[in-house]
């Protein structure tokens, strides 16, 4: 009887032990939010494809997209971009969520807001995006001026 208690008692703190493990290493993923805004005109030969944009230059990281998550992940008080969601041409246009991306080349910083997708609010003129589809395609580029972070431009086709 002494050892069926002891295996008990022995399993349990097992158990207790693996569920706190396991309880260290969760991720959280959270949906971005953003205030920018980015309107693309004259995608009508594009319908049915899924789009996103990009702008990459030192020191201001944009992503264009439908929507997009960020990651924390609490064992190492690390955040991060999780996934992006662009949306499918349906029209002549689309509107795409702008985000501002922190440190790119180092994504995952410490703290549970300060890596992945940000609020973007910028004034910057003649910021030029690569139009892409989500599986990397490169088909254009659109050149935009942002007033608190909201924009508008033609797309241009590759040639």
């Amino acid at each position: 009887m002494k050892n069926k208690i002891n295996s008990l008692v022995i399993i349990a703190l097992i158990a207790i032990i693996g569920f706190t493990i396991a309880a260290c290493d969760q991720v959280d993923v959270t949906e971005a939010t953003t205030n920018g805004q980015l309107t693309i005109t004259g995608l009508s030969a594009h319908i049915g494809k899924k789009i996103e944009a990009t702008h990459h230059e030192s020191t201001l990281w944009l992503v264009a997209t439908g929507r997009a998550e960020n990651f924390y992940q609490s064992s190492d008080d690390t955040s991060g971009p999780e996934k992006t969601y662009p949306p499918t041409i349906n029209g002549d246009e689309v509107i795409l969520k702008v985000f501002y991306l922190k440190n790119p080349q180092h994504s995952n910083l410490k703290g549970k807001n300060n890596g992945g997708y940000h609020n973007y609010t910028g004034n910057h003129p003649n910021v030029q995006f690569t139009v892409h589809t989500n599986e990397g395609y490169v088909f254009g580029s659109v050149t935009v001026n942002f007033t608190n972070g909201i924009g508008s431009g033609v797309f241009v086709p590759n040639p």
